[in-house]
């Protein structure tokens, strides 16, 4: 209201999904303000969970947050691609990954592959491109890499079983191990993307809610945030 004197700060949330109290006290917590007063103000919240506090102006802060989970993005991305070079050549990738990771230090943070989801990653990298005017040529390469992972897992199988003929066992629905959140899972696309007449078993024992309906909304969920980026 007029004349209501207003501090404005944006504090990232960076913490990994699973590990909130332990990351809560243990992560820098970046403050993006304006001014002083509002750094002051928030820095004094913070100092109840956090050991340290990082100031930046707020659009700095911003980028910290998309940058981080791009970059992770991005790395998967990499791996997933990897993965697909070596199956399509007929090479067998474990044995690619663990020679190159044994004592070598540069690769030792190298990620396996496998499906990269969940509620952060792929928002602030599509995100981080919407900002750039669609010019985030690395992020829209890792966008379709990843999420294209699923339908090159199912026309590898095909290649080599007559899945309609089958039961296809789908074993976890959540985006990662060890939590309940299912949003923007792969899983789900490798559901709803599975051959024609094949009967989908579908396993999750931290997921209580009904899954046919967790697939359904989530495939509908994920096809309204990729239609701009297809």
């Amino acid at each position: 209201s007029a004349g209501l004197a207003t501090e404005i700060s944006f504090c990232p949330e960076r913490i990994a999904e699973g590990n909130a109290l332990e990351e809560l006290r243990s992560l820098p917590q970046i403050i993006g303000v304006e001014s002083d007063l509002a750094f002051e103000i928030s820095a004094k919240v913070f100092s109840l969970t956090s050991s340290e506090v990082i100031k930046t102006s707020i659009e700095e802060a911003e980028l910290t947050k998309l940058f981080a989970n791009a970059y992770r993005y991005l790395n998967f991305a990499i791996a997933n691609e990897f993965f697909k070079i070596c199956v399509d050549n007929q090479i067998n990738w474990e044995n690619v990954w663990d020679a190159l990771k044994y004592n070598y230090p540069r690769a030792a943070a190298f990620p396996r592959p496998g499906f990269a989801a969940g509620p952060c990653l792929v928002k602030d990298t599509q995100q981080l491109n919407f900002y750039y005017s669609n010019n985030f040529s690395l992020g829209i390469s890792a966008l379709n890499v990843n999420e294209n992972l699923p339908n090159f897992i199912i026309d590898k199988l095909s290649q080599l079983f007559e899945l309609d003929q089958m039961s296809v066992g789908i074993l976890g629905m959540t985006f990662k191990g060890d939590v309940d959140d299912f949003r923007s899972s792969l899983n789900s696309v490798t559901n709803i993307n599975g051959e024609p007449g094949a009967a989908k078993k579908i396993v999750d024992t931290l997921v209580s809610l009904n899954l046919e309906e967790i697939l359904i909304k989530n495939y509908h969920d994920l096809a309204i945030s990729w239609e701009s980026f297809s």
